[in-house]
Formats: structure tokens, C-alpha cells, sequence
């Protein structure tokens, strides 16, 4: 299998080194590589699958019961290690899930992220090593969610990152987040970890600005958690037993550090509120707004094929347009339209966004607008929502 790797990295037009393999005791073998267009190692190594490996494959869009069958049935492990460049990640990410895909090839049925704790079908890895984009910042990391406790019947929530720290930044946390306060949490970190990613960690209790009168602060996870009850939710007796919940973290609380319940640090209600109730705008950074745009562009064709097919009628399909603001400093403000009917170079659709600093428009007015404008979109079926990165699975449904 070694040799064979090697040979179909070579094809590849990449140079394998001819470092020494170092491999931990467990390991059948490994070696080091380095790809031509990244002067970097990297480690690719085998060793036995064990029933751990699979604590994660739940969120996997399997292609086929068969598929799943045989990823369980796998007795082998190849792994890939190597860094990613902090001015980079999405593109070193990139690299990795075209090394993966075709040291893969015929072999694996899925491709497991051990610093996200993310596992993906072959298929999605193809799709994000193949596109001419590189795939979003969080691509990079997972999303948990452990409860809490409850307060007033509602179920609060200890919500954290996982993989962001190889790019650079802390991972992410919020204690005590509010069952209906989820969505706009995961919005918040999706924010938070984009800006953070270009323009750098701000200090730690240092106010930040996150969006239009929306500050924030952070505060190290071992600060928060010498407040709490060892065996507490996120508390140390958690983090002792797995070191994946310890290392750097944030805990993202409210400017004013009013605590939320008992936590000396809370989840960042404020904020959370405002994106719930108010339908406030984070802020997003230009490398990620621009990527995103690049994205839709490349795969509207995926979008446009989806609407003109028989779907079903509970499917609706959404972009986000840029207009110009009229508010002093310039800038665009991105909206939100459910389409209605395309065009070559056009879309006719209704504003479902309210435009805050856009003048001549209003919630609700359906129109007719430009496709240069596109700087993203969305399907939304019943089941899940897809992207320009997820949506291409849709043409494999029987229902397309």
C-alpha cells in the first residue's frame, strides 16, 4: 500500500521525499512527502482502524447504505499530517483534501478530520479539492453542543470549536447558550473565527467590535472554568479526562461582562438577542465575503439547474445580493432575495432581508436584479440547507 501511495503521489507531478519514516510504535508504516507547489512535510502513515476512529461518522452524507458498510468494514488507517499557514488555512486545507483524495482513490469510502472531528463522504472531498475556490473557514472546524443545564424549562447549552487552533486562532466557546439562541450562536462564531482568521486574535478581556453596535470580549477557558464546579459542563474535570476541550480557547462573553445565570462568564446575550430578535448584521471579513462571491459564481450553474428541475415544492432557493450603502464610509450591505424566476444574467426574486442603509428598497418588493450582484445562495429544502459547497449532491437525488 506504501509503494502503491507513493507511485499515485508521484503521477500526481509532486516529488516524494526521501526522508526517513518516523512512525510510533502502533504505526505499519509511514514516510515523508513533499507536495511541488507547497514547501512543506508532510507525514502520511497506516495504522490499524479501531472502533474510536468512528465516534463521528454520524453527520456523514453517505451515498448508499453499501458505502456506509464499507467504511465500517475498514481495517485500515491512512493519515495525513502537515500545517497550515496561518495567512492560508483554506488553501493549505485545500491541498490536504487533494493529497487525501487521491491517496484515496478506489480505497476509501471517507475521509475523517481529526483535529475538527469532521468525517466526509469521498464525494464531498473531491468536490472541495476539485473546485477553483478555496472552501470556507468553516470547513476548518465543527460545532459542539453538550447541555448544560435548564433554566425556565429551556435547555442551555455549552457551545465550542473544534480545529480552529491549527489556524492560528483559539478555538471558540459560549457557556450557557439558550436552546433558541442556537442558530444565531453558530452565526456568532462563524463571524468571529472569519475575522479573526484575517486580522488576528484582539487581546484577551479587550473590547471588539463584531457588527453595528455589537462589541464583544474573550476570556481564557481556564479563567471561566476556575469559577465553575469541577465536574460542571466544560468545567476541569472534563478537560483533564480529554484534551481536545483544553489547549487555546476563547470564551466569547458580552462587552458589559455581565455574567449569564451562574457563570462568571455567560454566553453573549446581548448579541445573541439582537441577532435573533433585530436581524442585526455581523460583520464578515473581505477575504471570506470575496471567496464566498467567487463560490456562487462557480457553482450557479449547480443552483440554476436545480430551480429549472422538477424539485420538490417545498424546496426554496435564496441568494444574497450586494448593493451599494448610502450611509457615510460607502461599503455594501448584503441581502437576502427568495428567487421567483431567472434569467440569463438576471434574477427576479422578493426581498426577505430589511435593508438597513440601501435606499429605494424595502421588505418585501419583488424585482428584477443583476447577477453580478451574487455574492452567495442558498437551497433550502426540508431536511437541511445547502450551499455552493454541498448543493452538488442534490443532483444526485432521485427527486432532481
Amino acid at each position: 500500500m506504501a509503494e502503491e501511495i507513493r507511485v499515485r503521489l508521484g503521477e500526481a507531478g509532486r516529488a516524494v521525499s526521501d526522508s526517513e519514516p518516523s512512525a510510533a510504535e502502533e504505526t505499519l508504516w509511514s514516510f515523508w512527502y513533499q507536495p511541488a507547489e507547497r514547501p512543506t512535510d508532510y507525514l502520511i502513515w497506516c495504522e490499524p482502524a479501531i472502533d474510536a476512529h468512528w465516534n463521528f461518522v454520524g453527520d456523514v452524507r453517505w451515498r448508499s447504505p453499501e458505502q456506509q458498510t464499507l467504511a465500517r468494514s475498514t481495517r485500515w488507517l491512512v493519515g495525513l499530517e502537515g500545517p497550515l499557514s496561518p495567512k492560508q488555512p483554506t488553501i493549505d486545507y485545500q491541498l490536504q483534501l487533494r493529497l487525501c483524495d487521491e491517496i484515496s482513490r478506489g480505497w476509501a469510502p471517507v475521509v475523517g478530520d481529526a483535529n475538527s472531528l469532521v468525517y466526509r463522504a469521498i464525494e464531498d472531498v473531491r468536490s472541495l479539492a476539485s473546485a477553483n475556490v478555496p472552501p470556507r473557514t468553516s470547513s476548518l472546524y465543527s460545532i459542539h453542543k453538550l447541555v448544560d443545564r435548564e433554566v425556565d424549562g429551556e435547555l442551555r447549552y455549552w457551545v465550542h470549536t473544534h480545529g480552529l487552533e491549527r489556524a492560528g486562532i483559539p478555538d471558540l466557546e459560549m457557556f450557557d447558550v439558550p436552546k433558541s439562541r442556537l442558530g444565531a450562536a453558530k452565526e456568532l462564531i462563524e463571524s468571529v473565527a472569519d475575522l479573526w482568521i484575517e486580522f488576528g486574535t484582539p487581546e484577551p478581556e479587550e473590547e471588539f467590535l463584531i457588527g453595528r453596535a455589537m462589541n464583544l470580549r474573550w476570556r481564557p477557558w481556564h479563567d471561566v472554568a476556575a469559577s465553575m464546579a469541577p465536574r460542571a459542563t466544560g468545567g476541569w474535570r472534563l478537560r483533564q479526562d480529554d484534551p481536545s476541550h483544553a489547549g487555546n480557547r476563547a470564551v466569547l462573553v458580552d462587552a458589559t461582562g455581565e455574567a449569564g445565570g451562574i457563570r462568571a462568564a455567560g454566553a453573549p446575550l446581548e448579541v445573541l438577542t439582537k441577532l435573533v430578535s433585530t436581524g442585526a448584521i455581523l460583520f464578515k471579513s473581505t477575504q471570506e465575503t470575496d471567496r464566498t462571491a467567487r463560490l456562487a459564481y462557480e457553482q450557479w450553474g449547480t443552483f440554476g439547474l436545480l430551480f429549472a428541475s422538477k424539485h420538490p415544492e417545498d424546496w426554496r432557493f435564496a441568494v444574497k445580493l450586494s448593493y451599494d450603502q448610502v450611509e457615510e464610509g460607502g461599503g455594501t450591505e448584503h441581502l437576502w432575495f427568495e428567487v421567483k424566476q431567472l434569467r440569463p444574467g438576471g434574477i427576479r426574486a422578493e426581498l426577505v432581508s430589511t435593508p438597513k442603509s440601501v435606499e429605494g428598497m424595502a421588505r418585501g418588493d419583488v424585482d428584477w436584479h443583476s447577477l453580478d450582484r451574487l455574492s452567495d445562495w442558498r437551497i433550502v429544502t426540508p431536511s437541511r440547507v445547502y450551499d455552493p459547497e454541498t448543493a452538488s449532491i442534490l443532483l444526485e437525488s432521485s427527486s432532481v
